[in-house]
């Protein structure tokens, strides 16, 4: 790593800290603008960190002035949260300010960052709000949360000069130079994503606020800097095994609205303990960010996100024990063997599933076989159904099942996933011949005509209901009971991987 610069006996305030790594027309426009758009009040230095650019970059910024200009020169690529890390050491402001080298600046944007620490000595980061260069749409104005844990962009300016938020992004970001040092600057396991919302959390947890200066205005060329790849999938991933519990408060802000919405659906979802929870979250009473519901079912949202985690990466040795679950709950009742060629099961009214808590269903699948009536049997005879559903939750029937194998999709809405998921599968068009079923039991040694007695006796074994035959049930399209094996159904890979 190669270092120019000259010493300067006068404080610096502010030292902008840009990683470049080739574009260079962008970097160009960048430092045109940056430059016209500083105060002459304000003393200050640029440290461009170059990570191995090969566009001629290189010899762009060798002829750029000291000490106005400090350049630092890697010899190899080494990422946005290092080359960060190395310009914040080589710098000397009292305040640093990270940007990308694909903004655009006009005369006004910094002196409200500045001011916000000014304004209230608890703030530790600044933001600050930017637009588009191709649309000219407002592209950030602080970072949220989904209900699933995701981070967006927000693109919403308050009317205010200030505004809170969970985290910013490091396109462009005023920190004090102190503050970075002492929660330990990026984490360098980030490889260009999601170093900058780890900042903030670390900022957050110290003790200080992320603010955005709702004044301060930058033009930003958008994905210009990088592009989406697989390891933006591994840093998100990172992100959220590092910062499990805070993200999922965080993102449960949204549950209140999406519970409120499902229970103009499905009125039966309706409990006072989770009512008074979403309306105390949307009046702001007590703290908004602690609905232990809206928390339980973010990280059950999570989880379903890591399940996809682990099949596009890979197992992670990082997960966070918090996203483990205990299956002491697992059960399934009502599914007795057929006992014969087909190694399947079948229900003889009803038949139940209990997942446990904090598996995040979204959707439902049963599989099967409705096999033929038998000629000679009039008791096999007669459509067949199946009603699905959850317990308090949403049902789908299905009044006829064609004969052949059949394929069941629902969707399921999980609204608390503090307790157990209860699957309830009914068979339908059964009571007549569950009812000459019973009759033939309880009528067995009764003096009866020898017709009536064997009809009877035809309806014990059930053969209608044997007809339709259970393969497996898949809770979001992945297998949890197999029938193929009546004698072990439970799929151990899906027990494994929520379990460990």
């Amino acid at each position: 790593m190669k270092t120019n610069s000259t010493d300067s006996t006068s404080p610096i305030e502010v030292s902008f800290i840009i990683p470049l790594y080739n574009n260079l027309p962008l970097t160009h426009e960048c430092l045109t603008t940056l430059e016209k758009s500083v105060p002459s009040t304000i003393s200050y230095e640029i440290v461009l960190v170059d990570d191995a650019s090969s566009d001629g970059t290189r010899d762009f910024i060798a002829k750029l002035p000291a000490p106005r200009y400090k350049i630092i020169l890697n010899e190899q690529n080494k990422g946005y949260a290092c080359s960060n890390n190395i310009g914040v050491k080589a710098s000397k402001g009292r305040f640093v300010c990270l940007l990308n080298n694909d903004l655009e600046f006009s005369p006004g944007w910094l002196e409200p960052m500045m001011n916000a620490f000014a304004e209230d000595q608890n703030t530790g980061i600044v933001g600050n709000i930017q637009t588009s260069i191709k649309t000219g749409e407002i592209d950030h104005s602080g970072i949220t949360f989904a209900i699933n844990g995701k981070a967006h962009h927000s693109q919403t300016i308050p009317n205010t000069h200030y505004s809170a938020s969970p985290a910013t992004t490091g396109a462009c970001l005023l920190i004090e130079r102190s503050l970075f040092f002492e929660i330990n600057g990026f984490d360098e396991k980030f490889i260009n994503g999601c170093e900058d919302i780890d900042l903030c959390f670390k900022a957050t947890e110290s003790g200080k606020k992320i603010m955005i200066a709702n004044k301060s205005l930058i033009r930003h060329h958008v994905s210009a800097s990088r592009t989406a790849s697989l390891q933006d999938e591994k840093n998100c991933r990172y992100l959220f095994e590092k910062w499990n519990n805070k993200i999922a408060i965080l993102a449960s802000e949204k549950w209140p609205n999406f519970y409120l919405q499902e229970l103009r659906k499905s009125p039966g979802i309706f409990t006072w303990d989770l009512h008074g929870q979403a309306i105390s979250n949307k009046l702001k009473i007590g703290n908004p960010l602690l609905s232990e519901a809206g928390v339980a079912y973010a990280k059950a949202r999570m989880r379903e996100t890591h399940t996809h985690w682990e099949h596009l990466l890979g197992a992670s040795p990082n997960k966070s024990p918090s996203l483990s679950i205990s299956f002491k709950e697992f059960d399934f009742i009502g599914f007795p063997p057929t006992n014969d060629k087909t190694g399947l099961v079948w229900i003889r009214k009803k038949a139940t599933v209990t997942l446990p808590a904090n598996i995040p269903v979204k959707t439902l699948t049963i599989k099967g076989v409705l096999l033929p009536e038998t000629d000679n049997s009039i008791a096999s005879k007669g459509k067949l159904g199946l009603k699905i559903g959850t317990l308090g939750g949403k049902e789908k029937t299905w009044l006829k099942i064609e004969e052949g194998i059949f394929n069941l999709e629902m969707p399921v809405t999980l609204i608390d996933p503090r307790s157990t998921t209860i699957i309830q599968i009914t068979l339908l068009g059964i009571g007549i011949s569950n009812a000459l079923a019973y009759l033939g039991r309880i009528t067995e040694k009764w003096p009866l005509p020898k017709a009536l007695r064997n009809r009877l006796q035809s309806y014990r074994s059930q053969e209608k209901n044997k007809r339709l035959r259970f393969s497996e049930i898949l809770i979001n399209k992945e297998s949890v009971l197999n029938f193929n094996n009546p004698n072990i159904p439970i799929v151990s890979d899906f027990v494994t991987r929520y379990s460990k």
